[in-house]
């Protein structure tokens, strides 16, 4: 059996409404750090590509040179935080002929790929519209490299993949698909990343195309997106080798070229990054100019827990809960589904997923243990999801098996749609702090409540949309251990 094409694109027509009841729910540039990342767009649309070299005087990052419709749309929302100062809200020169000027932005010397994607869409339109529009490139790009993963999992039985991977996109990864910021398209390329190399298929004729090109594509893209990007590829590639490894040696004997060509190919794409975040600095703590002292040891033992609530959800900024009944049903959500999926798993998926398990917390703990005195607490959950989401892309594998009742993946997705509509009404909640509400308010919530009822039906109608029948041709086992791959 295979997942249909019509299932697939409901399944993403669901997670559409989501994401544009993010961006009903988000007025322009009250995003996590999303002016920043919008000066940046507009500055490498503008031409600049290079990374900012001059650090603010007041504020954080460096000074850019940024179409000056942006910086004036901003400004309110940028004064109003607590952690800008005057060179991040407040332009510090006089437009030029080009109609640009000079203010700070903490992305100001991130790699420009992203930017120049979502600029460069932007570059027609000015202020708000301008932002509006790098969300809309956000999400088309995020959905497009999801669209990938589907497809390479097409081969799941029955509706179980798309119930995966609802419980994978939770309110903090849909938030980040639907904002001006390069993380969650990141996101959206590990997952795809993840996925190609667990569905690297053996030796037919071209079918070694997609997960190859799933393979570049989705790790270029977590590459490129973020400092820690080179690091999670490779940390990627180590814990879920206990399940790409024997595939990939028989890729390599029966495709040498294409194995070649892959591994030069990712490896200019890692070297190209590095040098980058090597040349320019991005994220390096050691431009901060604080003394901390050493991390406290209750901040540590209480990270797991901050982190596991923080994939869940997170308002605007990650000190803003969302209300308990969503990490509690969340968290019971992933935690059920990887117990499922546990009880069918084989040797290898275990040894991967543990892998992944212990990757996955030893990251923030090592991280914040170094970065602490200099930066204090600044480690998110969001940054370690490019390796922690390979748990549930694991588990998926090990369920190709099962066939759950109807009802239990109706259930799951009505479950993670409601997630997201509590987490989304919850935005709006802390925008209003009960205040009286204008007739453009009460039309958003009217608005954030259909789009989500909208996304939870797109959803079903992808469950039951299904399966279809395939005829599988006779094919030449292989056996690599624990079970045997098709050649």
């Amino acid at each position: 059996m295979t997942l249909t094409l019509r299932s697939r694109l409901l399944f993403l027509a669901g997670l559409l409404a989501f994401q544009l009841a993010w961006i009903v729910a988000l007025p322009a540039f009250t995003a996590m750090d999303e002016f920043d990342h919008a000066y940046r767009a507009g500055s490498v649309a503008a031409g600049h590509w290079q990374a900012g070299e001059q650090p603010a005087t007041i504020g954080r990052g460096v000074l850019l040179l940024v179409p000056e419709d942006l910086p004036r749309s901003a400004r309110d929302v940028c004064l109003a935080l607590r952690y800008t100062g005057w060179d991040n809200c407040i332009a510090r020169t006089e437009p030029n002929a080009a109609g640009e000027v000079t203010i700070a932005s903490a992305a100001g010397n991130y790699n420009p790929t992203y930017y120049w994607w979502a600029g460069g869409l932007a570059a027609p339109f000015e202020g708000d519209a301008a932002l509006f529009v790098m969300r809309t490139a956000t999400v088309l790009l995020s959905n497009l490299l999801l669209f990938g993963a589907l497809s390479l999992n097409r081969h799941s039985l029955s509706g179980w993949a798309l119930a995966g991977f609802a419980v994978v996109l939770t309110p903090t990864i849909t938030y980040a698909t639907a904002v001006a910021a390069p993380n969650g398209v990141g996101f959206a390329g590990a997952i795809l990343l993840w996925t190609a190399l667990l569905r690297l298929p053996t030796f037919t004729g071209t079918s070694v195309r997609g997960p190859i090109l799933g393979v570049v594509a989705g790790a270029a893209v977590v590459m490129c997106t973020h400092a820690t990007g080179p690091l999670w590829v490779l940390a990627i590639a180590v814990c879920g080798a206990p399940l790409w490894w024997p595939r990939f040696t028989l890729l390599l004997r029966h495709h040498p070229r294409v194995t070649a060509a892959t591994f030069v190919l990712l490896s200019v794409f890692l070297v190209a990054c590095i040098l980058w975040i090597a040349t320019s600095g991005t994220n390096d703590p050691r431009q901060e100019d604080e003394d901390l002292g050493p991390v406290p040891i209750a901040l540590l033992l209480k990270l797991p827990l901050f982190l596991a609530l923080q994939s869940v959800a997170t308002l605007q900024f990650r000190n803003q809960a969302a209300p308990t009944l969503v990490y509690v049903l969340g968290l019971l959500a992933m935690l059920a589904f990887l117990g499922l999926t546990w009880r069918r798993s084989t040797r290898r998926a275990r040894a991967a997923m543990g892998l992944t398990a212990l990757a996955a917390l030893i990251a923030p703990l090592a991280a914040t243990l170094i970065a602490y005195p200099l930066v204090g607490n600044a480690w998110q959950a969001r940054y370690g999801f490019p390796l922690y989401v390979g748990l549930f892309l694991v588990s998926l594998e090990a369920s190709r098996g099962m066939k759950p009742r109807r009802a239990v993946g109706f259930g799951v997705l009505v479950l993670a749609g409601a997630l997201q509509a509590l987490t989304l009404w919850s935005v709006l909640n802390a925008e209003f702090g009960g205040a009286s509400l204008a007739t453009a308010d009460v039309l958003r919530y009217v608005l954030i409540t259909l789009l989500s009822l909208v996304g939870i039906g797109m959803w079903l109608r992808a469950f039951s949309a299904g399966t279809c029948h395939v005829v599988v041709l006779p094919a030449v086992g292989v056996e690599t251990g624990d079970a045997t791959v098709r050649a």
